[in-house]
């Protein structure tokens, strides 16, 4: 008996010591797992940082600011202040309330208003979306795979070329829209009704409401989507979440938006700039000659009397668009296959395309929301300036990362070691020519902004508060700091000077006692000028001239009334 329990407590012994020795080799596994999983999410960070660094350096070489980026600046200032529906303020139908303006709100809480958000803003915004495409080719591959391909898609736009710099770069130009729409293509990837889909409709929602190209970019996309899955998987019930989350959505922003309205919020002008109809075939060339430019190949291509500004983006030398070359091969192949590959899924369903539904779900939603970029540009495009390839930009973001996709997808299927090595070196090439870009940009002097040395003569002359035509307004109150307001006026239909309505709030002329009116000689706009202001204030005591611009002072102060005027 005694040698049989001892043996007992011996095998007893051995096999505490092994569930021991189990046990300490789960918890080393456990801790370098978290380990690792930290460690990734510091390089993520850390990425994310350097990113929003770099491209914010980028910026200040393609755009030195204007006041359509000044004013979504000074929207998050009245947020900021706890306005939060905008009270008194006129907008257009892109008023980038619940987009952009959440991003400035949030920045000028850090730092206040400055000169520096105009260009934090949108590279905060456009980092967002690169590292969001981390996920979108991950759930393609979560192996080695993906990582090259993410890494590959930061080479080609995450490091923008100077063409896709100079309309991802400054804002509001619906890079933050498409950012938006791309938190409801992941929310909705999975299907059913699960925490995504209320993601999905949150965001939609909010993207409608601040910019109508929504629509086009996130909402028809989603809700088209679910119709063909609907017809693919010949059921109702598996394409009803993309449906009733565009639905949906539309139907909240609708509600929301006369919500605001009723609590005094903010006003949108009807007037919506668009092309006729006998220029479409037009635009559909441009369209198609403009991406390529986007991703960093060839000239954009406009036509005659191009007007984008000056110091037109251009793509650098032709080593340039030759380093760019592959992944644009590869963005065109991805589409391609996507609509083959949508195509025999109608016939024989997702089974037989050897492609689960929700990654042909992705596609499609990438796929149609670019085309969805795309018909914005060929609709709302009336003439060649340069300026409407914005609408593209969402386009070149959805398409790149569906090429992003397809890249990891193809990595899959190679195992020959030489095809293997021949993409590293081919990555390392294209590594090495962005670097050459990025060092060029960078060592280029930032964009000159008239408008410094106006904000400097005012502020030596004592003159803080004044009005402007809409161009020579709003972007000196955020360059100066908002030491020095002016306010965006316009001529009315007697030519009377009187507040610009479009893009300003009632509060910035309400009682207050302006010391001056700026205008701009070299590109005068909506007849603000020395005989409008004449005509409305009576004859000036002065007039200054700094450089482009005329500033005019009265003996008196000047009044003008919150009841504006658009024309446009």
């Amino acid at each position: 008996m005694s040698s049989l329990n001892q043996d007992e407590d011996r095998a007893s012994g051995n096999e505490a010591s092994q569930d021991f020795g189990e046990s300490t080799n789960d918890s080393v596994a456990r801790r370098f797992r978290t380990s690792i999983v930290v460690a990734t999410y510091a390089v993520l960070v850390s990425g994310f940082g350097l990113l929003t660094w770099l491209l914010s350096s980028m910026s200040t070489r393609v755009f030195a600011g204007n006041s359509d980026a000044a004013t979504v600046v000074l929207e998050g200032q009245t947020l900021n202040q706890g306005h939060l529906a905008l009270q008194g303020w006129g907008l257009s139908r892109d008023s980038f309330w619940t987009i952009d303006a959440l991003f400035y709100a949030l920045i000028i809480r850090v730092s206040g208003v400055s000169q520096s958000a105009m260009h934090v803003g949108p590279a905060l915004i456009f980092a967002a979306t690169v590292l969001l495409g981390l996920w979108f080719v991950r759930e393609e591959d979560r192996s080695w795979r993906g990582w090259i391909a993410f890494f590959v898609l930061v080479l080609c736009i995450g490091i923008p070329s100077p063409v896709l710099s100079f309309y991802v770069l400054q804002g509001p130009w619906h890079v933050g829209t498409a950012l938006w729409c791309l938190i409801a293509f992941a929310g909705l990837a999975k299907g059913g009704f699960r925490w995504g889909f209320i993601l999905a409709v949150v965001v939609l929602a909010a993207g409608l409401l601040g910019d109508f190209e929504t629509l086009a970019f996130g909402i028809v996309p989603v809700v088209l989507a679910g119709g063909l899955e609907m017809v693919r998987a010949r059921s109702w019930k598996s394409g009803l979440p993309s449906v009733g989350a565009g639905l949906l959505a539309a139907g909240f922003a609708w509600a929301l938006r006369a919500l605001v309205r009723g609590v005094g919020g903010f006003s949108i002008s009807t007037s919506v700039t668009h092309a006729p109809s006998s220029r479409y075939l037009t635009n559909i060339g441009h369209a198609f000659l403009n991406l390529p430019g986007l991703f960093g190949i060839t000239k954009l291509s406009f036509g005659p009397n191009t007007v984008v500004g000056r110091g037109a983006p251009q793509n650098g030398p032709l080593i340039s668009h030759l380093v760019h070359l592959p992944f644009l091969l590869v963005v065109i192949v991805a589409g391609l296959v996507t609509v083959g590959l949508f195509i025999r899924s109608l016939w024989f369903g997702v089974i037989r395309i050897a492609l689960s539904e929700e990654k042909l779900r992705i596609d499609l939603f990438l796929l149609i929301g670019a085309a969805g970029s795309i018909a914005s540009y060929v609709v709302l495009t009336p003439n060649n300036n340069g300026s409407y390839v914005r609408y593209l930009s969402a386009a070149a973001i959805f398409l790149a990362i569906l090429g992003a996709r397809y890249l990891a997808r193809t990595l899959q299927k190679v195992s020959h070691r030489g095809v293997l090595q021949a993409t590293a070196a081919l990555i390392a090439v294209v590594c090495v020519g962005v670097g050459f870009n990025v060092a060029d940009d960078l060592s280029s002097p930032p964009a000159r902004l008239k408008a410094t040395a106006l904000v400097t003569f005012l502020e030596s002359r004592h003159l803080t508060v004044g009005v402007g035509d809409y161009w020579s307004a709003s972007i000196v109150s955020v360059i100066s700091g908002d030491r020095v307001k002016v306010r965006p006026v316009i001529t009315n239909t007697k030519s009377q000077i009187v507040r610009y309505q479009r893009q300003s709030s009632a509060s910035w002329y309400r009682g207050v006692p302006f010391q001056f009116l700026v205008y701009n000689v070299k590109h005068p706009w909506r007849d603000i000028n020395a005989k409008t202001a004449t005509w409305t204030f009576g004859r000036p005591t002065r007039g200054f001239v700094v450089g482009d611009f005329r500033v005019i002072v009265w003996p008196h102060t000047l009044a003008v009334s919150t009841q504006g005027f658009t024309n446009a």
